[in-house]
């Protein structure tokens, strides 16, 4: 059921790699937390209770699942990276919240990003993907 549930939250992108935005008042918005991080997050989190791995922050789990052979290492490098750049571009958005002298949220809109960014966030979403489908293959969903 856990993996089941972790497989649900998916990755922003349509099936042609576009941003899928928040169809609630943020209409041309992305919400960094719940629909860039906890794919990796709920996914991870199954893989490391299957697999005895005791680490709670999410990087470790990766690590650990990479070391017990759950992982192919350069898959877990590569959602890693994924992850901490998601994380990175969502504090960027924060600061910038801040000195704005606006309320923190995790929503932005990708058209604020510069090209780099945006397609560093596509590229993020699809590792995302790929990690789910690994869910999704393991646990027959």
């Amino acid at each position: 059921m856990l993996a089941a549930n972790a497989f649900e939250r998916k990755p922003p992108l349509t099936m042609f790699n576009n941003f899928r935005y928040l169809n609630d008042e943020k209409k041309h918005s992305l919400d960094l937390k719940r629909q860039g991080l906890a794919p990796f997050v709920e996914a991870v989190r199954v893989f490391a209770l299957a697999n005895g791995v005791e680490q709670g922050n999410t990087l470790e789990r990766m690590e650990e699942l990479a070391n017990k052979g759950v992982f192919n290492p350069k898959d877990a490098n590569a959602w890693q990276e994924a992850y901490s750049l998601i994380q990175a571009i969502r504090m960027r958005a924060h600061q910038e919240m801040l000195n704005n002298g606006e309320e923190l949220t995790n929503y932005i809109d990708p058209d604020d990003l510069n090209p780099l960014d945006r397609r560093i966030l596509r590229e993020s979403f699809r590792q995302a993907q790929r990690l789910q489908q690994k869910l999704e293959v393991t646990y027959q969903l």
